[in-house]
């Protein structure tokens, strides 16, 4: 019952936090089809991966009359994403017209073209939108061409604008292809512009009129779009109508610039250069010397008929004949065995043997190594094996936070292998899984680039984020470029309700809950200062002053502790040397901004007051259940302080006053530790029996199984639960102690098969004295 209404409210407090931008479709997806059955799925895969959320982004495919099951897979994607919509032609009306039909039936704020063969990165909408939010009519990303079904080295196509738009359009290094753009919608309806139908190279007119039309442009370097090549493709070979065809688009070009000689004038070169190109296809395509020369004479004929020649002259437009009448010139191929294969490891396959079938913990700090190490135990009884990744000693880390000397022999018995990777990446795109505390630094290349490779990816929500980006300035949200996310508690589950999710709670919480209750030795005041990494640094001195004046107002001592990575100076202040944990342990009272350190010192049985005088937008701690008291002021403050010192000589009980807000956040009143429930859901994932899709792999192999590891025994732990009894004693004492009256000889037992010393054993016990005292 409790976690129904949790979830409610969890979808509420996230969806009347989301930014209203974000509550609208921004972005129009635009994929003309023409029998595409065989090779639609990639794109489709990497727009349902998409780490923008799928209600803020609908996509149009186009299907142009197709003669394959093209439409039978669209249905079958209809069905699964539901910002998908599929519009059929009747009749054939070739690419330009089916792009016209998804431009009128589009939504969105920004218009994207993606061709059915292509995909795009994972991340390659929220990239492209972030970069709009300077105002830009277009953004242009970059594309690299790929294939994998046989030898290819990757080609970039860097797009660039050395001089100007307008100049940098007509020379075709702006790019002559609409894929990849984010275009203000409000453009392309002030300007009326449209793709040419029934032609080919309609891409060319509708780009240079899309940058001489629209105001701003902004290029960006990342590599969003995948181009796949094929044999077969329509581009390489030539025929009479692809020649009339782009002697028509040059002269349609001509026609559109007639009133800017200077733009004339730099067309020419670029004209003449693609006319060649078109003449070298015809060269190169395999015909007889008697069809070249006559496809030649045909495109020279056509070049006149245009108006073309007026512009690029006699003499170019004859020398078009000698070209396409000229030696085939093919391209020598190397063995497939040598050079770059992109369907192997883009990085060498240096640990493709070490991590095959082992599951990988990237890990970048001391706790996520403490967080990771019980998880890997269990798998192991599971009969899965794991390495633990460790870049905490990393050069290219602001700041370094590895384990301690003194606690390496706590985890002698684990893999964990040591890495620089300012050095040295140890990527790979085999293993079971692969399982990332962090996927924003240098983890999201292997995220990104693992798609299509089929190792199944899963984010460890670690402590708590920003996830709508609120007061985070960044151009992507946290852990969305997963395939599967490991959450804290219920609260998360609203931020991320288009993802696939597990509930596994939080280790650190669950461990300083399950300790004995230690009384303060001090009546003093922790402050918690934490601006890091250009979060609202700019509010610090506010945050810091508000809160000493209420401790001094008081006449409360105080200390503060900061976080490592935050450097503001705090000289003129009482700043503490010990770690915050040892603060909290003899002190009396937490004050704090968002951060982890109130889940920690309500699990600790210290009283916390979230504090925000600084108008932080992320809503984690505004919703307190009942658990401390929020100010945003120095009075409220003391207020509050008063209120929760008079709580506690009381005798109040802070464990038991948070118990739903840690249960809401921390998963506490769960039946199993975090992780075994974490560990289970890894080895679910793992051992699924569903193929997942790989085709970045060999063309023989274009589906795999996850593994081919033993099974893993994903029932194994506990036959009892203590914890979610303890829970239930928390949360509703009188179905719990009736409970543990119904239930007595299987407690004994469960309390018998653990040691005297186990963390659960003494939390229950420590519960059900409390609860049986009441």
């Amino acid at each position: 019952m409790f976690d129904k209404s949790f979830l409610m409210l969890s979808h509420e407090i996230a969806q009347s936090a989301r930014p209203m931008t974000d509550r609208t479709c921004l972005i129009s997806v635009i994929i003309p089809c023409y029998n595409s059955a065989e090779f639609i799925r990639p794109c489709l895969e990497s727009l349902a991966q998409q780490t923008l959320p799928l209600d803020a982004f609908e996509i149009i495919c186009i299907d142009d009359c197709s003669t394959d099951d093209t439409v039978a897979v669209l249905a079958e994607w209809e069905r699964r994403l539901s910002n998908l919509r599929v519009i059929r032609h009747t009749e054939n009306r070739k690419q330009g017209a089916a792009r016209n039909t998804g431009l009128d039936a589009a939504r969105g704020e920004f218009i994207i073209f993606v061709d059915s063969d292509d995909f795009l990165r994972p991340d390659a909408l929220e990239t492209l939108l972030a970069a709009s939010e300077d105002g830009s009519d277009v953004v242009v990303g970059q594309l690299l061409r790929v294939r994998y079904d046989q030898y290819y080295s990757p080609k970039p196509a860097f797009r660039r604008m050395p001089e100007g738009k307008d100049v940098s359009a007509l020379t075709s290094v702006l790019g002559w292809f609409p894929v990849c753009l984010l275009i203000r919608s409000e453009i392309i309806k002030r300007h009326s512009i449209r793709f040419r139908e029934g032609v080919y190279f309609e891409d060319i007119d509708f780009c240079i009129r899309l940058f001489l039309g629209c105001d701003t442009c902004r290029i960006i370097n990342d590599k969003l779009y995948y181009y796949v090549q094929r044999d077969g493709s329509t581009v390489s070979s030539m025929n009479e109508k692809k020649l009339a065809d782009s002697a028509s688009a040059m002269a349609g070009i001509f026609e559109l610039i007639r009133n800017r000689p200077d733009l004339v004038k730099v067309f020419v070169k670029t004209a003449t250069s693609w006319l060649r190109l078109q003449a070298s296809r015809v060269r190169d395509g395999g015909e007889t010397l008697e069809d070249r020369r006559r496809l030649g004479e045909f495109l020279v004929a056509e070049v006149q008929k245009a108006g073309v020649q007026r512009h690029i002259g006699e003499a170019a437009a004859k020398e078009l004949t000698r070209i396409a009448a000229g030696s085939p010139q093919q391209s020598a191929i190397p063995p497939a065995d040598t050079g770059i294969r992109t369907s192997s490891s883009p990085w060498g396959g240096l640990f493709e043997s070490e991590f095959a079938d082992k599951v990988i913990f990237f890990c970048e700090v001391d706790y996520h190594i403490r967080s990771a190490a019980p998880i890997v135990r269990q798998l192991e009884k599971m009969g899965l094996q794991s390495i633990i990744v460790d870049a905490s000693r990393s050069t290219s880390f602001s700041t370094n936070r590895p384990l301690p000397d003194h606690e390496l022999p706590l985890y002698a018995d684990l893999d964990i292998r040591q890495f620089n990777v300012a050095v040295e990446k140890p990527f790979s795109t085999e293993g079971a899984a692969f399982v990332f505390m962090n996927d924003l630094t240098y983890t999201k290349e292997l995220i990104l680039e693992n798609f299509g490779f089929g190792v199944p990816t899963i984010g460890f929500y670690e402590g708590i984020n920003d996830d709508w980006n609120l007061d985070r300035k960044a151009p992507r949200r946290p852990y969305r470029s997963v395939d599967y996310l490991l959450l804290p508690g219920i609260y998360q589950q609203g931020f991320y309700a288009d993802r696939e999710t597990r509930v596994v709670g939080l280790p650190n919480v669950r461990s300083r809950l399950a300790q004995p209750y230690v009384a303060p030795t001090k009546r003093r005041a922790i402050i918690n200062v934490n601006f890091t990494y250009g979060v609202l640094e700019d509010r610090r001195d506010a945050y810091v002053e508000s809160a000493v004046a209420a401790c001094n107002e008081l006449g409360l001592d105080y200390v503060i502790t900061q976080h490592p990575a935050d450097k503001g100076d705090l000289s003129r202040y009482n700043v503490g040397k010990d770690s915050v944990y040892s603060l909290l342990e003899e002190g009396t009272i937490l004050i704090s901004r968002f951060s982890t350190t109130i889940l920690e010192a309500l699990a600790m049985g210290r009283p916390a007051i979230y504090h925000n005088p600084i108008d932080e937008r992320v809503p984690k701690f505004k919703v307190p259940l009942g658990a401390y008291p929020v100010t945003d002021s120095k009075d409220s403050l003391k207020h509050a302080l008063e209120r929760e010192l008079a709580f506690l000589d009381d005798g109040g009980d802070i464990r038991k006053r948070a118990a739903l807000f840690l249960h809401f956040h921390c998963n506490t009143g769960d039946s199993t530790d975090p992780d075994l429930l974490a560990a289970r859901a890894i080895a679910e994932i793992v051992k699924s029996p569903e193929e997942r899709y790989a085709f970045k792999r060999p063309a023989s192999l274009p589906m795999i199984p996850v593994s081919q590891a033993p099974e893993a025994d994903v029932a194994s732990g506990p036959a009892f639960d203590l914890p979610a009894l303890a829970a239930q004693l928390l949360l509703d004492p009188d179905t719990g102690r009736a409970r543990l009256q119904d239930e007595a000889d299987a407690v004994t037992r469960a309390l018998a098969a653990l040691p005297e010393d186990s963390p659960v054993r003494q939390h229950f016990q420590r519960v059900r004295e409390f609860a049986e005292a009441g």
